[in-house]
């Protein structure tokens, strides 16, 4: 799980996790989007709470450092996808299956700080995830 892959899509580079978590916050900066607008969005927050309600996991984590950012499980990532470009959630839903599946050769680069993995590998949650990048420097 320490691995990430960067996969290109129109020129522009998208991170994920070889568990088909997304970062978010990178994602929404390429497209021009401002994040929070899709966390306003009730449709989300309701999509949110039932997810997390039905399979007992956070679907997104927060963490700091150099590949910090908000990072989305893959079933909430093709949600985002859809509301960022159609297009592009065509190609992500591809790009998620293919990582969890194993079927696609992918280009994976070992972090040199991802606060984002230690956070998951060292059992942080949502809410304990926003700390992780100050707890792993102590």
């Amino acid at each position: 799980m320490g691995n990430l892959i960067t996969k290109e899509y129109q020129g522009m580079s998208f991170v994920f996790r070889e568990d088909g978590y997304f970062n978010m916050t990178k994602a929404a900066q390429a497209f021009g989007k401002q994040l929070q607008h899709f966390w306003n969005s009730p449709d989300t927050t309701e999509y949110v709470r039932v997810l997390e309600e039905t399979h007992q996991i956070p679907m997104r984590i927060t963490a700091m450092g150099r590949n910090g950012g908000t990072w989305a499980h893959p079933k909430l990532a093709i949600r985002f996808a859809q509301w960022l470009d159609v297009r592009f959630a065509v190609w992500c839903d591809s790009i998620i299956e293919d990582i969890l599946t194993k079927k696609a050769d992918l280009t994976i680069t070992k972090p040199q700080e991802s606060a984002t993995v230690a956070a998951s590998q060292a059992g942080f949650g949502l809410d304990m995830a926003d700390y992780a990048g100050d707890f792993l420097r102590q």
